[in-house]
Formats: C-alpha cells, structure tokens, sequence
C-alpha cells in the first residue's frame, strides 16, 4: 500500500471523468453539427439534447462525492442508495472502467452513522483493491452487506481472479494488506474497522475486505447513554 492510496484513486477518477466530459463534448458537437447542416428533426434534437444533459448530470452528480472534509459530521446514510452511487463513482477510474462490479442489495440493512466523504473514501478504498486484484485474472467484483441493529458489515469481494499458489508469503501479504488498508481507513476515522480474510478460505482464493460500521440506531444509543452519565446526579 502507498502512503496515501486515495490520492491515486482520485487521480484515476478524475482522468476518467475527463475522458468522459470529452465524449459528451464530442458528442454535444456532432449535434450541433447535425444542427447546422439541417439534417436534425426537431423531436430528435430534444431527445439527443436531453440525453447528453442526462448524462452531463449524472456524471456532476458522481464528482460531488469527491471534495473531502477534513472534519465532516456524521450523519445518516441510506447504503442501498449511497453504495451503488459511489460504485458509479469508481467506475469512471481511468485505469479499471472494464472490471464490472456489481451491489447486492440488502432491504432490511439499517442505514448507518459516518462522516459522509469518510464513507465515500472508505468504500472506494476497498473496491479499488479489490478491482486491482480481479484485474490480474480479468475477473470482476462483487459488494454486499448484511448487519443488524447494532452493525452494518459492507464486503468487497474479488471474483474470478487469478489462481495464486499456496504458500509463497501469501499470509505475509495479506497481513501487510490489512495492516495497510486499516492504517489507510484510520486517517479517515479511527473507528473504522477493516479486515482482509484469508486467500486459502475463499473460492479461487479472492479476495474479501470487509468494513464495518455502526447502525444509526447503535449511534443514538450511545449518545443517549453517554448525556445521562453526564448529568449530574441529585444530592441529599
């Protein structure tokens, strides 16, 4: 792991948006193109504008997941609508566009409690990594998560990757792996929990990196708890 991974994962999304705001720009052109020559109906020019509009939105919606806050307030976050957002997000990295990873959604998952941007940089840290292993084998990656009224566990699994020999220090890397990522998720919040499982357990030895977070309602638990300890007691 490098110092400071999210650098380079930013660094692969922007470029990937570049290359996305040129298509649309190349597109916007041939339109206007169309236009100028005549050969554009009225109700195609409205469906092709509101198309490249459509698209242009998106892609400003997916940017403003980026800015980070040094000190950002926790709040609630819905994850069937959050994960599949930042999912988006990632797939616009310049580098790992063709490594599909796909959100298997959990209705019953308890929104959780965290800084929004620490959330965002959490979980594209731990599909970066992912990708990068499935990249190898040309596989791809899989995000769920499960949890209940006190934590929510959010894994990254890599799928259909290549097939590493046993031994070898493969527990040395996964242990300097895990080392690394929870080195990387503690800058962001050192409540953070990650975990890397070992290869030798997992089918066609992938990866899967699992983080965990506490549920909204095990949040407001604790601050309950924490205002009545600190009110004075009553003296006789």
């Amino acid at each position: 792991m490098i110092p400071d991974p999210l650098t380079d994962i930013r660094d692969g999304i922007l470029r990937g948006v570049a290359h996305a705001l040129s298509n649309r720009v190349a597109a916007l052109s041939g339109v206007a193109g169309l236009v100028d020559f005549g050969n554009l109906p009225l109700n195609r020019l409205s469906l092709a504008l509101g198309s490249e509009v459509s698209q242009l939105g998106q892609l400003v919606e997916m940017v403003r997941l980026l800015p980070s806050d040094a000190r950002p307030r926790g709040e609630a976050i819905e994850l069937r609508t959050m994960l599949p957002a930042v999912v988006a997000l990632h797939a616009l990295h310049a580098d790992l566009r063709d490594v599909a990873c796909t959100v298997q959604d959990d209705r019953n998952a308890q929104p959780v409690h965290l800084g929004r941007s620490v959330f965002v940089h959490a979980v594209l840290l731990l599909v970066d990594v992912a990708k990068r292993d499935a990249l190898r084998g040309r596989g791809s990656v899989s995000l769920s998560y499960r949890g209940d009224s006190t934590w929510v566990t959010v894994a990254v699994e890599s799928l259909g990757g290549v097939t590493l020999p046993t031994g070898g220090g493969s527990a040395d890397d996964e242990r300097e792996l895990r080392r690394g990522l929870a080195a990387a998720v503690a800058q962001l919040d050192p409540s953070l929990v990650v975990d890397v499982k070992p290869r030798s357990e997992r089918p066609g030895n992938g990866l899967r990196l699992e983080l965990r977070l506490p549920t909204l309602l095990e949040v407001r638990r604790r601050e309950r708890e924490t205002a009545g300890e600190s009110q004075p007691s009553d003296v006789r």
